[in-house]
């Protein structure tokens, strides 16, 4: 009998897979962080454009010596660019463009992401927002988040 030496070089079955579950394993690690990183960065916005809606308000409250007023009851007026409060704004030219939240209209976590405005005689405010992550100083997740601005004395 012949026996004909054969060295085939390449990878078993059981290599490949110990790969591939390792390859898996990396990415559904990365994923997980870049998510949780897009939900700090949109809360990072969040807080950015209340801090925005709360100069302009301190803009408006200046020239017209009011805030502009919603009536009626928490929570208030939905900020989404068409609404009143922002129309307001937007009529003696302190705030152009829209302030909405990044995840507007979404639930998330069995909540409605929105920024909220109300004041019912224009001598204080209350916005209210959502955050995603405890990632904001002062801040929590969920919608119960709000700014109280007052009437200057």
């Amino acid at each position: 009998m012949l026996f004909i030496n054969r060295k085939i070089r390449g990878f078993t079955l059981i290599e490949l897979l110990v790969v591939m579950t390792i390859i898996g394993l990396l990415a559904t690690v990365v994923l997980a962080s870049l998510s949780n990183a897009q939900a700090r960065a949109r809360d990072a916005r969040r807080v950015s454009d209340v801090n925005t809606l709360t100069k302009a308000l301190a803009l408006y409250l200046s020239m017209k010596d009011t805030y502009p007023v919603t009536g009626g009851t928490l929570p208030g007026v939905t900020i989404n660019g068409s609404d009143t409060v922002s129309a307001q704004l937007a009529s003696v030219s302190i705030l152009q463009g829209q302030l909405v939240d990044p995840s507007d209209g979404q639930v998330i976590n069995s909540e409605t992401f929105h920024y909220r405005y109300y004041s019912l005689d224009g001598g204080n405010y209350t916005i209210t927002y959502c955050l995603e992550t405890n990632s904001i100083a002062g801040g929590a997740p969920g919608c119960s988040n709000a700014v109280v601005g007052k009437e200057r004395d």
